[in-house]
Order: structure tokens, then sequence, then C-alpha cells
């Protein structure tokens, strides 16, 4: 895999988590494909739009402090114009008056258009302590 695109897509993660992390949503649109598709945790509801990614972003930040958040690890795999990501994670985070610690993976799909990568799919999965 070409090393600049690799610097690219994790240049853009990176850039994403320190947008949200930051309360910088607007800086969000440059991240999110207009039709990128969330599916939540577990398989259940699925969240489809770039304004619905930018506002769960807004909805957890206004419900939850985030003491932390740790990026652990970051894998890209590129095939041609599309790319998986899956960023290791660990959170630090209070959510009416409890604190948690988790971990976890962001799983992201990416494709590459006349604007450069975007996110077109995500998914997290929560791991073991």
């Amino acid at each position: 895999m070409n090393g600049s695109v690799h610097a690219g897509i994790e240049g853009l993660i990176r850039g994403m988590n320190d947008a949200w992390l930051s309360g910088r949503f607007d800086d969000l649109n440059q991240y999110f494909a207009e039709d990128v598709v969330m599916v939540a945790p577990g398989g259940g509801m699925r969240m489809m739009g770039r304004e619905a990614m930018i506002d769960s972003f807004r909805q957890y930040t206004e419900q939850a402090t985030t003491h932390n958040f740790d990026e652990t690890g970051l894998d890209v795999d590129v095939f041609e114009s599309t790319a998986v990501a899956s960023l290791r994670f660990d959170v630090d985070y209070e959510l009416e008056g409890t604190r948690y610690q988790e971990s976890g993976i962001d799983f992201l799909v990416l494709e590459h258009g006349d604007t450069g990568w975007l996110i077109v799919w995500r998914t997290q999965i929560p791991t073991a302590n």
C-alpha cells in the first residue's frame, strides 16, 4: 500500500476525532459522505446521512463529559478506491453522574472520490477492558 495514502487516511480519522472532541461539529462535514451510514453497536439501529452522523456526535457531547479518549491502534487496508480502517480506542466518560471506562473498535469504510477520501460507513464494537 502507498504510504502517503495510509498517512492521509490516518490523518483524516485523527482529524475527525479531534474535531468532535474539540466541539468543532461544523468541521465534521469534510469527513463524511452525504449518504454515510452508521450502524449502532450490536447491529441494531441504522443512522443515515451526514447531518444525522454529525448530530450524533453533538448529542453525545451534550449528554456526556469525555475525560479521556485514547487511540490505541489503527489499521488501514486499501483496495483501489475503497479503504477499511479499524481504530482501537479507550474512552473515559461521565454520563448522568456515572463514570465509565470502555474500550472498543471504530470500524470505518472510506471511499475515494473527486474530493478525496470520505467515510461512507461506520460502526463501533465494544471490547473487553
